[in-house]
This record gives structure tokens, sequence and C-alpha cells, in this order.
């Protein structure tokens, strides 16, 4: 093994060296050199023309942009390529693409390996079935989806075939299949060309399209064109994020009884923006199923992500929330591909998994997020809603920064009309020296926070929470915060669950977006465990003595570190030497 690694990173020692001197995109220069060295090695050709080397290309078969893309690449050098092709053997060209290349392409493109694995164990592809693949990217899902069932399954022939808007991410693909030796095809074209999908029908479809892409940075003639010919009913396109504009498109394509599998964000889920889209699949049942996960899985990015599960006639969505399943030892891309395939095939309802009816999904104006599902306080007769424990939970006042300079005060003021932040909350509790106000703002009455009430930060994991107990305060709540008011139970038996790891999972869960937010929709639903009263007033008067002990060593470290600067200025000033105390 050790020989092999230093055969590997000497052939990579050598590609870079070759390309410094020329390329301006290192890495595509040199994935094509590998390509070309890995086919010379296959076919056994030599030459020191690159003459021949075209000639040779052609002759294998190799698809004319990727064999245009590998001849401009390395043409003006291919002399030095070939010096190094005299030592290389084929296997030693496809060792070093997969243990040092993919990794880097994968980065490139923000790919995801295990999600590729995921999705297509989930299209459960069978014998004789084709299989499309749109925003196919550097082509890793085809070339992974014919490498797994080769030229047949079954004795069947197998279709694979790729579309990708951008030409150069394309040729990666190119580039892949060669090394491989796989045969699956991608096409360079608009994904939501009319023209181009209009005669070819499915089994599978695949699609993970770009996050977060703007339907005005498509050709927006062109995506209400193809959907109004799939979909004469469709809702209208506005100018939102295009994840399920893709996934109409790939269901546009499927044939009867076919499946479609789009990756997603995951925030896609419960987006306001999407809600049309997502009613108007569920109403006519053709969402199967849905996998949430957490951020980190895509590598590149921390947006958390989901894949969907569309085929046509499902009465019902199953929805399975991988983020709260310790069980997938979910880290990273690393999860548990057959164990997630499994439980979603097999369970109906399972600790993480819940089906519903796709009218009660629509009860929730089309809410896919499973977290939302596996909140409701079904699951146990303990357990109840944060809804039915506070007489109200809102957001705080949106306050231009003109208007909150105008009222501003310094913090030492005498002022009792305070303006509260996140940044107002430390350790848990709210700090003394927060920014004063003269006066309440017009308007904000709404949005006082008064002794008693709990307030929790919208954004941001772990999620700020701490209990207003300062009856002489006024509290003007920032929009950055929530005030949640209890009705029923002990604001500090509150604030002692949303930072116990159970709760802040569900915090967690229930949050959404990049910046993992919370709306009151998604408070409401928070499912708080619920005990005997004279175990409540025990755990809140334990959180609130902590919270207490935590307010009185903050003021007293204030205090000793104003002395120790007092006594530094006093002794400096006198021209004495501190004793050290």
């Amino acid at each position: 093994m050790k020989r092999v690694n230093e055969k590997i990173s000497g052939i990579e020692d050598a590609l870079h060296r070759i390309e410094r001197k020329y390329a301006q995109d290192t890495l595509f220069n040199e994935v094509c050199g590998l390509t070309a060295l890995c086919l010379w090695a296959r076919y056994a050709g030599r030459s020191v023309d690159i003459a021949d080397l075209e000639g040779f290309l052609s002759d294998c078969n190799v698809p004319k942009f990727c064999l245009d893309s590998i001849v401009a690449a390395i043409g003006a050098h291919w002399k030095e390529y070939y010096e190094l092709a005299g030592c290389v053997t084929e296997d030693d060209a496809v060792d070093l693409f997969e243990t040092r290349y993919v990794r880097r392409i994968e980065n490139k493109s923000n790919h995801s390996g295990r999600l590729d694995a995921l999705s297509l164990a989930l299209l459960d592809i069978k014998s004789g079935e084709s299989c499309l693949d749109l925003c196919s990217g550097a082509g890793f899902f085809v070339n992974m989806a014919w490498m797994q069932y080769g030229h047949a399954i079954n004795g069947k022939p197998f279709e694979i075939v790729g579309v990708e808007f951008d030409k150069n991410i394309a040729r990666y693909a190119g580039m892949i299949a060669l090394i491989r030796g796989a045969h699956g095809k991608v096409h360079t074209a608009d994904c939501f060309d009319p023209k181009l999908l209009s005669r070819a029908k499915f089994d599978k479809v695949h699609c993970d399209a770009p996050f977060g892409l703007n339907v005005r940075e498509l050709n927006f003639n062109n995506v209400r064109q193809s959907l109004a010919e799939a979909f004469p009913d469709f809702p209208p396109i506005t100018l939102v994020s295009s994840e399920w504009f893709f996934a109409a498109q790939a269901v546009s394509v499927l044939k009867d009884g076919g499946r479609a599998v789009v990756v997603m964000p995951r925030a896609a889920l419960s987006s306001s923006q999407s809600a049309s889209y997502r009613r108007y699949f569920v109403a006519r049942g053709m969402i199967e199923g849905v996998v949430a996960f957490p951020e980190g899985v895509n590598p590149g990015t921390s947006i958390a992500i989901a894949i969907v599960m569309f085929r046509k006639g499902s009465c019902s969505t199953k929805l399975f929330d991988v983020a709260g399943s310790d069980q997938y030892e979910v880290s990273g891309v690393n999860f548990n591909v057959s164990r997630i395939v499994k439980d979603f095939a097999n369970l109906a309802n399972y600790g993480d998994i819940v089906t519903r009816s796709n009218d009660q999904i629509l009860k929730r104006d089309g809410e896919l997020d499973p977290a939302v599902y596996l909140a409701e306080p079904s699951q146990s007769e303990r357990q109840r809603p944060l809804g039915e424990l506070v007489q109200e939970i809102r957001r705080g006042v949106v306050m231009p920064k003109e208007a909150l300079d105008r009222l501003l005060l310094p913090p030492d003021s005498s002022s009792g009309i305070c303006y509260l932040t996140p940044r107002s909350i430390t350790d848990g509790v709210i700090e003394d020296e927060v920014s004063k106000l003269s006066a309440i703002p017009a308007g904000c009455e709404n949005f006082i926070a008064k002794a008693g009430d709990l307030v929790i930060s919208r954004s941001g994991v772990p999620f700020k929470c701490a209990v207003v107990n300062e009856p002489n305060k006024t509290y003007v709540v920032d929009g950055n915060l929530f005030v949640c008011r209890p009705s029923s139970i002990d604001p500090y038996y509150l604030k002692g669950y949303f930072e116990d790891a159970e709760g802040a999972k569900w915090l967690k869960r229930l949050s959404s977006g990049l910046q993992q937010t919370l709306s009151v929709k998604k408070l409401l639903l928070l499912p708080v465990p619920m005990a005997e009263s004279d175990k409540v007033s025990v755990v809140a008067s334990a959180v609130r003595e902590r919270l207490e002990k935590i307010k009185r060593l903050k003021r007293e470290l204030k205090k000793n570190l104003t002395e120790i600067k007092s006594q530094f200025i006093q002794t400096i000033s006198g021209g004495g030497i501190s004793d050290g105390n």
C-alpha cells in the first residue's frame, strides 16, 4: 500500500509540475491530462504526436466536446505528458483520480457522493428502466448509476442520460466518464427548454438543482412555457427560488408510475414563498415522501437539505427527519444510506418517521418539514405544544436605525425604558447595562416585555433565552427576539427546558434556513414535556436560583474588575509599584 501511495503521489506531482507552467484552471487541465494518460494506458497506443493522440481519442469514441477539451488543454505540452505516460498504468491513473481528484471536483461543484448514493437507492431502478438526471453538474450521479447497473439490469438495457446548463461543468462529466470507463451521457442544454424533453419520458428522474437559484437567473420564458405545457393549471411563476420549478420539470417527464427524487434546501419545505407550489403537488397526490437532513451534509455549504420523492397517485406522504435521529450518525457526509432506505421503506411510523395524509398536510398549508409533524402532541400524553401554555408569542419591533438613534441614551442613564436585543443576553440572563431609551417609540406599545415574560432569539444555534425579572423596568423588544408570555406554566420551567438538550434539539429542528431561524408558527408547535405541578415548581426554583447566582457573580466580577482598573491607574499615576493584590 505504501508503494502504491508513493506511485500515485509521484504521478500527481508530475501533473502539477506540468500544469503549473501552463494552466489557468489547473484542476481542469490536470484532469484532462489524467484522462489522456488513462485512455492511453487502457488501449496501449504509443505516439509522441498530438495529432496521433487526437486520432486515438476519436477511435476510442470519445465525445467530440471531451476530445476538444483534452486536446486544447494538453496539446501545447503533450510531450511532457507522453514522458509521464510511459510509467503509468490504467490502474495507477484511476487510483489517483479516485483518491485525490474526486474530492477536489466534488468540492468545486458542492457535491456529496453520499447524497447521490441515497438518491439512487431511493429511486429503486428496476430492470429495463430509463433514468434522467436534471442539473447533472460534473456527472457524478450519471456515472454512479451507470457503474452500478452497467450496460443492463437482468439482461435488459439500462439508459441513463444527464442534462446540464454549464458547458464547462459538463466537460468534467465527460472526463469522469472516460476515466471510470462509464458510458452515461451528459448533454449541455437548458433544463427548461420546451423542445428538449418534449418527446422523452423516463421511468426515474433525479435532480439536484443549484440551491437558492432565483428564477430570474434562468430563461424565464422557457420556465413558464415548459411548465405551462406540462401543468396547465400550475400556479403563477413568481421570481422566487427555483427548487420547486425544477421539481415540476422532473415530474413532467415521468412515465406513468415513475418516480422522481429531487434534492433541495430544507427551507423550501416550509417557506411561505413556495407554499402555493407545495400545495399544488400535495393536492394532486404527487408527493410520496420527504427525507430531511441537518446542515453540513453537502460539502462547501452549511445549508440544511432535503430529498423529496415524487410519484403520481400518492394519497399520503411519509416524512423522515434524519436531523433528529442520533442512530444515523449524521456528521458531514457520514450517514448510513442503507439504514435510511430500509427504515423509510419498511416502517410506517417509527421514531423520526411519520406519515400524513394529503388532507392533513393541506390543513398546514402544504408544510412538508417532518419536524412540524413529529412535534405534534399526539406522540405522548405528557407533552403539550408551547402554543397551549402561553398567552401569546410575538416578534419584537423592527425599528429603523435613524429612529432608534434619536431615542438612545447612555447605558448609565436613569431611564427605566430599556431596548432589549440578543446582545443584551449573556449566560442566560439579561445584562444590567442594557441600552436605554428616552421614551417608548410611537406605535411600539405592543412590543413590550414585562416581568415574567420569556424572550428568545429568532436565529442562531444555540438560541439565547432569558426571563424578564425586573418589574421596575420597561423593555422594548428588538425584532431579533420573540416574547413568550406564559399563561399556565412557570417561565423558569420553560427556560430550563429550552436550554436542556431535548429542548435545544427541538428548537434546532424547528428552525430553518442558513441562519437557523425560528418563526412564531414553529414556536407554537414546540413540544413541551409536562410533569406534576410540584415537580414543575422544583425545576423552576432550581433554574431561578441558578440564574440569580449567575447575576450575582457577574456583578461581583464587574466590581472586582473596576477595582483592579482603579488600583492600576492610581498606582501608575502615583509612581508607586503595585503589591500584586
